[in-house]
């Protein structure tokens, strides 16, 4: 810890800025990578519903072609 008894208000104000900074960018990054996952999110149900729907039609392409055998 540095000495900060002949700092005087001023100072504190500049040496706090780039803290401010850092503080803005900590932000942009969160809420880019917040973006990032609910884009990855969003990828993934869309995959899992295409998942999904080929797994129906090919249980009803099945269902089909146990329906022409019999018939």
């Amino acid at each position: 810890m540095s000495d900060t008894s002949g700092w005087r208000p001023c100072d504190f104000i500049r040496a706090a800025r780039p803290l401010g900074q850092y503080r803005k960018l900590v932000s942009k990054m969160r809420s880019l990578c917040f973006k990032i996952l609910q884009m990855a999110m969003l990828l993934a149900l869309v995959m899992y519903q295409k998942r999904i729907a080929s797994v129906a039609d090919a249980e009803q392409f099945e269902s089909d072609c146990r329906c022409q055998r019999r018939g």
